[in-house]
C-alpha cells in the first residue's frame, strides 16, 4: 500500500471544506508531482516524488507540531521552596502549586534582586534527575 498525498495537499482541495488538505495548502509543483505519482508503478520513483512533495510541504510550514519530550522545562521565580524532585515521578508542572511554598528567605531575596540590579540571585538546580536516582535506590524487591 502506498499513501496517497493528492487527498491531501492537492490545490483543488484547498477550498473545499471538510476533507483532510486542512490547512488549505496549494502548490502547484504539489499538484504536479500528485499527477506523476497517480501514473507511476516504479517504487523508486514514487519514494524520490513523495520525498520531493514533503520538502516543499515541510518547507511551507503549514503545521506547528505537537512535540512531547520526556522531560519537563520549568521556569520560575526563585522564591519557592520546593520537594525533592521538584514534580511528583508522574507529574507535571501543572501540579508543582500543590506541591511548592513561598519561602520567605528566597522571597525577600527576590524583592531585593527586582529594586537593586546588583543583588544576584543564586541558580538554583537546573537539571534534576532526582525521580532517576530514587528509581535506582528503591527498586521493589525481586520475587
Amino acid at each position: 500500500m502506498f499513501p496517497n498525498p493528492e487527498t491531501e495537499w492537492h490545490s483543488s482541495l484547498a477550498d473545499v471544506p471538510n476533507n483532510n488538505n486542512v490547512t488549505g495548502f496549494k502548490n502547484a509543483r504539489v499538484d504536479e508531482l500528485c499527477a506523476k505519482y497517480d501514473k507511476s508503478f516504479d517504487t523508486q520513483e514514487r519514494i524520490r516524488i513523495i520525498r520531493e512533495m514533503d520538502g516543499i510541504v515541510a518547507n511551507s510550514y503549514n503545521y506547528a507540531l505537537h512535540w512531547t519530550a520526556p522531560f519537563n522545562r520549568i521556569a520560575f521565580w526563585n522564591k519557592f521552596g520546593t520537594p525533592p524532585g521538584y514534580l511528583t515521578r508522574t507529574g507535571d508542572f501543572y501540579t508543582a502549586h500543590v506541591l511548592w511554598w513561598v519561602d520567605p528567605n528566597k522571597d525577600n531575596k527576590l524583592k531585593e534582586a527586582l529594586r537593586n540590579s546588583s543583588v544576584k540571585l543564586e541558580v538554583g538546580t537546573t537539571d534534576d534527575h532526582y525521580w532517576d536516582e530514587y528509581a535506582k535506590t528503591h527498586q521493589p524487591a525481586q520475587q
